[in-house]
């Protein structure tokens, strides 16, 4: 085993059998040097807000990511089908899906799909060019209204985190959830998420976030748990006086 050309380590095998026959494989194996920047959190904007760098007309809701150094366009609406008007207000991508939450009041009308409302998520497949339904919010029991999912997570044992614009009454939860919080929905039900057991993942009033700008709209949890705010936010030991928002 030996450095290879451009980052990358030669590794040869010699194999032998029984009979004294022998076979040997070389390969390179990429090192990708530390330090190096990988994709960091992908968004959309609030508005059809040019982002840096990227060309092309804006729309809010193209879906965008940052790799610490420069922003790239991952979801051009249009060319996906969405209509005009479609504003996105949460995003995660997985591989080749691209999952997103709308903020329209009245609904999106997804290719294959149908109407999708504010509370639901549906997932965009890049390398298929195809729209599927993956989790339905009012089965689900977001049902009063003021519960569009504006931050949504998606944990590697498929369950969802969830946080809303409003706040929000889940099944088998106690009081108002308030649109700081995050609730996990733990699937119950195969194929599009239709219902949950809810339990409250992220208590927001307990590190005092309490203020009407302090809507949490961005949620991913990695070595911890990262949340943005729809605007100013101040918490013990950090504060932001301008808009924070994701």
């Amino acid at each position: 085993c030996e450095p290879g050309a451009a980052g990358g380590v030669y590794v040869a095998v010699r194999f032998t059998d029984s009979g004294g026959r022998f076979a040997t494989e070389s390969f390179v194996i990429s090192v990708q040097p530390a330090g190096t920047p990988g994709v960091l959190l992908h968004f959309s904007t609030g508005a059809n807000t040019a982002v840096p760098g990227v060309s092309g007309t804006a729309d809010a809701a193209d879906g965008y990511s940052w790799d610490g150094t420069s922003f790239a366009r991952v979801l051009d609406a249009t060319e996906a089908g969405l209509p005009s008007g479609a504003n996105v207000d949460g995003v995660k991508v997985v591989g080749s899906q691209i999952y997103l939450s709308f903020s329209n009041d009245t609904g999106v009308a997804v290719p294959g799909v149908g109407t999708v409302q504010d509370e639901d998520i549906v997932v965009y497949d890049s390398s298929a060019s195809t729209w599927s339904l993956f989790f339905d919010g009012s089965a689900a029991g977001l049902t009063t209204g003021d519960e569009d999912v504006d931050a949504f997570d998606i944990l590697t044992d498929g369950s969802v985190l969830i946080s809303t614009l409003g706040n929000a009454l889940v099944p088998g939860l106690a009081g108002t959830l308030a649109d700081e919080d995050v609730v996990r929905c733990v699937p119950t039900s195969s194929g599009p998420i239709a219902s949950c057991t809810w339990n409250v993942y992220f208590d927001g009033s307990d590190v005092a976030l309490t203020a009407t700008s302090e809507d949490v709209d961005g949620i991913s949890v990695g070595s911890g748990l990262y949340l943005s705010t729809i605007g100013a936010y101040s918490v013990t030991g950090l504060s932001n006086a301008t808009n924070a928002g994701g």
